[in-house]
């Protein structure tokens, strides 16, 4: 939708990965569904 900022999605990784630190697909599932 891009309705959040490169900074926000950022910070939303970056708080994924302190919460739960998985092999990083999460992390790139994440900026897909960011992009979509």
């Amino acid at each position: 939708m891009g309705g959040r900022s490169k900074e926000e999605v950022k910070e939303r990784v970056v708080n994924g990965e302190k919460q739960e630190e998985r092999t990083g697909e999460s992390n790139m599932q994440i900026l897909l569904k960011e992009s979509l």
